[in-house]
């Protein structure tokens, strides 16, 4: 409440109440006696003071009769109020003027007040002012202060200060305390007289010291904001509780302000509710609204919209504009009422038509929103322009929002950042988040981070969570200032708490990857958790991903379907990707293609490139559609065009071999090139292995090395495997089994099959680490369970020979067969051999020759020779000396002396 609205408010009260007339007649009763029967007089007067109102009738009437001023005041009083008579404005008005023309300053004051009201008669001000300057002249304070009135608020004289300010130091230098009081309220709005804080405060001391409750409230906050006075707490509660004890209704709701927000006392909602109901009891339509906040937000008391929405209504129907905006908002959002926007749109109309600023600007949002009227945006336009004209800074807020946007006005970037300004400059912490937004994108002004930085910071302080929220997005991007991630949590924290589902997903984030906080994955669930249930869909996505890979929560392939189809359903495309990716694999159900391409289909549309990628390998690997190598590159060009590093992989990969395209082994390696120099792993590894292989460009081992060791620092399982192997077979480097097996260990970590089956070969071999068969059997059987053949035929022959553990031929049958199944030609020779000899099975010889033959194809030197003897003796197969030939003859030629001699012996020898 600001001073100038409790001068007015209380001026008009002088002027206007009725109240006020026991006050100004509130005289010595010595002072009514003006006639030869002095006595009869002075006992009429007392009577009246004792309120017995027929007896001072009795005496007064006849000595007015008679012509007699001061009983004809007196008759006046008793007709006006109906006291000890009927009651007849008509009948006081004829006594005071009866009086006032006989030079009765008391009724000439009367009668003014009369003709300002229009109390018996209709309302006159010119007369008003002719009765008011008549006892003013004869130096009556009243007439002066109230002279002072109608000349400051223009009734029936032009607005005129100055002479008000005269009139009114007139009434204050007689001590007459309202003129004082109304002095104060001059000096301090700067009306009529300089602006002069400490000539205001001496006024309304002057006036406090009178008892004068608005003057005491005035000073009271004056003293609070050390405004013209030195600022003391203990002074402004003193003066502002007299005032409330003496039962000013402002006093009273102002008191229960404080207690409320805590200022300068123990904050306390008890007492709060307590002063501003004695206010309430009194009809101040602001303690109305104060209760009715206290019940809307549960302050003090418990939350309830019923009784919120009813002292609203208290307020609004006396024609308070707070009052009947907040009843308005209670229509609109449907609390402790039904929603009715029709009801919200009339009371927020009511407030407008008193030039609510708020009003106007809530008559805007309904037109903006379309809520119980057309949706119009040129409509709210034009309310809101009243709005920000009157000095409303969520009015300027708005109006600002649609020029930005050109809704319902002509978009405009220069108007828009003069109305987010203005607001700004109020305070505006909306529009403060506005104009760091401008800054930072260079909308309508030069792009100018630091100025972005500044309003997102104003806006932060004022516990605004989008500007929080932009605010934690420049210090972890180091945008505008110098980055710091621990800064940013702080932001994304404090945004989080007011429940910004941007911000929760955010801080998420940085708990699941470690951004300014130590990694905590059941903590970023959690957070994941608010964003996803608040339906953001970044959220949700996030929240799908930890469900998926089972961080901070155990693995739940259907739980991460739910959130991603969440997200999907909000046309995120990664969830979409990533829904595709799931059905693709079968994650907790039976694979899906033609789901898996539906997804990546709807993910693609909008542009997803990964998506473009994965549509690709299902052509490429005819899941789900048939195998279309022409149609991959299509789909990976589609994806390789627009950047994406693993599309220029695949596709290059297709130009490597002329799958579907024309062979181009250049071109591959420039694609390569491109994904390795985007900071791609498999782009990285892949450049790698032209640069070994020289194809598409110069054999380049030295570069080959270089590309193939950025990827495996960047975690890519396969080039750690690979790099590892050239440590431990010194191709162009030295030797170095340590760091081999170090490689190794970090893919194996990751799950790469191959990479935990070198660990357990160099366990095995005690290469860079000391010889221990135990631990490279767990290797072993690890690399064996994720599908490496080679570990599973390793696994074979420990089971076969008893290699550190028991022999165990259903074992070793078992793992020889998960290989072979692999095209593993060594197991395909031992499970050959098992049959021969009956190892764990039946003895079956043309079996083991079947698996003989398979390895065999594949140039195995021993299936070859076993093979062959199997055809020069027709063991378990027909005679057949030229086959047998044939495969001694490869096997020879890949140094065996068996096979020689076995040639020989056939005679075959050359």
């Amino acid at each position: 409440m600001t001073i100038a609205s409790v001068s007015l408010v209380a001026t008009l009260a002088l002027l206007f109440s009725a109240s006020s007339y026991p006050e100004r007649t509130a005289v010595e009763p010595a002072a009514v006696a003006k006639s030869l029967d002095a006595a009869g007089k002075d006992e009429g007067a007392v009577l009246f003071n004792k309120e017995d109102y027929e007896g001072a009738r009795q005496l007064w009437e006849p000595l007015a009769a008679k012509g007699d001023a001061s009983a004809q005041y007196g008759m006046g009083l008793l007709y006006l109020d109906g006291l000890g008579v009927t009651k007849d404005e008509a009948a006081a008005a004829k006594f005071f003027r009866l009086a006032a023309e006989q030079g009765d300053t008391s009724a000439q004051v009367s009668l003014a007040v009369m003709h300002a009201n229009g109390t018996g008669m209709q309302q006159d001000y010119g007369q008003a002012l002719i009765w008011y300057r008549k006892a003013a002249e004869e130096g009556d304070e009243v007439a002066e202060n109230n002279l002072g009135v109608m000349y400051e608020l223009g009734q029936g004289v032009k607005v005129d200060p100055v002479t008000a300010v005269a009139w009114y130091r007139k009434s204050a230098n007689h001590g007459y305390s309202i003129a004082q009081w109304n002095m104060g309220t001059m000096y301090e709005a700067g009306n009529g007289v300089p602006l002069d804080l400490e000539a205001a405060a001496e006024w309304y001391r002057q006036a406090s010291d009178q008892g004068h409750s608005s003057a005491q409230l005035n000073l009271g906050l004056m003293y609070l904001d050390g405004r013209g006075v030195k600022q003391s707490n203990e002074n402004a509660l003193s003066l502002i509780r007299k005032s409330a004890d003496s039962g000013n209704k402002w006093a009273q709701t102002q008191l229960g302000t404080l207690y409320q927000s805590g200022s300068g006392l123990s904050k306390d909602l008890a007492a709060a509710l307590s002063w501003y109901q004695k206010a309430a009891a009194q009809d101040h339509t602001s303690a109305f609204v104060r209760i009715g906040l206290l019940y809307e937000h549960g302050l003090g008391v418990e939350k309830d919209y019923s009784q919120a929405a009813s002292w609203y209504r208290k307020a609004a129907e006396k024609g308070d504009e707070w009052g009947q905006n907040n009843l308005g908002v209670m229509y609109e959002l449907g609390r402790g009422v039904p929603r009715d926007y029709a009801l919200a749109m009339s009371w927020y109309q009511k407030a407008a038509e008193q030039s609510s600023a708020r009003g106007y600007y809530n008559v805007g949002t309904l037109y903006e929103a379309g809520h119980g009227v057309p949706k119009n945006a040129a409509t709210a336009a034009k309310w809101y322009q009243k709005s920000a004209e009157a000095g409303y800074l969520e009015g300027q807020a708005a109006l600002a929002t649609l020029y930005r946007d050109g809704l319902g006005v002509r978009q405009d970037d220069k108007l828009a950042f003069n109305w987010f300004q203005k607001a700004a400059e109020q305070g505006s912490e909306h529009a403060q988040n506005n104009l760091g937004y401008i800054y930072e994108n260079g909308n309508g002004v030069s792009q100018d981070l630091k100025r972005a930085v500044e309003y997102y910071q104003m806006a932060a302080d004022q516990d605004y969570a989008a500007a929080q929220y932009n605010l934690a997005l420049m210090y972890s991007e180091g945008t505008g200032v110098a980055k710091n991630l621990e800064t940013a949590v702080k932001w994304f924290s404090k945004a989080s708490e007011q429940d910004y589902a941007a911000a929760q997903n955010r801080l998420g984030l940085a708990y699941e990857l470690g951004g300014g906080v130590t990694v905590d994955y059941p903590i970023a669930v959690k957070w994941y958790q608010k964003a996803a249930d608040a339906g953001d869909a970044d959220g949700q996505y996030n929240l799908g991903t930890m469900y998926e890979t089972g961080k901070g929560v155990p693995q739940d392939f259907a739980k991460a379907k739910i959130w991603y189809q969440k997200a999907s359903d909000q046309g995120h495309t990664s969830a979409q990707n990533n829904l595709g990716l799931l059905y693709e694999k079968g994650a907790g159900s039976v694979p899906d293609p033609a789901k898996a391409m539906a997804f990546y289909r709807l993910a693609s549309d909008q542009g997803n490139t990964d998506a473009q990628a994965n549509i690709g390998l299902l052509y490429e690997n005819g899941e789900g559609v048939p195998a279309d190598t022409k149609a991959a590159a299509i789909w990976y060009k589609k994806a390789a065009d627009a950047g994406n590093a693993r599309g220029q992989v695949l596709l290059g990969s297709l130009y490597s071999t002329g799958d579907g395209v024309r062979q181009d082994q250049a071109l591959a390696f420039q694609l390569y090139q491109k994904s390795a120099n985007s900071g791609d792993r498999l782009g990285q590894f892949y450049l790698a292995l032209a640069y070994q292989s020289g194809e598409g460009v110069k054999q380049d081992h030295a570069r080959g090395l270089a590309w193939l060791t950025k990827a495996a620092d960047q975690g890519f399982s396969r080039a750690q495997n690979d790099l590892g192997v050239l440590y431990l077979r010194g191709e162009n480097v030295d030797v170095d089994y340590p760091k081999a097996m170090s490689l190794f260990k970090l893919a194996a970590d990751q799950g790469e099959a191959i990479a935990q089956y070198n660990v357990g070969v160099m366990h095995r071999d005690g290469l860079g680490v000391t010889a221990d068969k135990v631990v490279a059997q767990t290797w072993f059987i690890k690399a064996a369970e994720n599908g490496e053949d080679s570990a599973q035929e390793t696994l074979g022959e420990i089971y076969l020979l008893g290699l550190g553990v028991a022999k165990d031929y259903a074992r070793a049958l078992l793992w020889f067969k998960k290989s072979a199944d692999q095209n593993n030609s060594d197991a395909q020779f031992y499970l050959g051999h098992m049959y021969q000899e009956g190892l764990g099975v039946t003895k079956d010889g043309p079996q083991a020759a079947s698996h003989f033959e398979k390895a065999a194809a594949e140039n195995h030197l021993q299936a070859q020779i076993r093979l062959a003897r199997m055809y020069m003796l027709g063991e378990d197969i027909p005679q057949d000396k030229a086959a047998a030939e044939r495969l001694l003859r490869k096997a020879a030629d890949q140094g065996s002396i068996s096979a020689k001699v076995m040639l020989t012996t056939l005679g075959a020898a050359k």
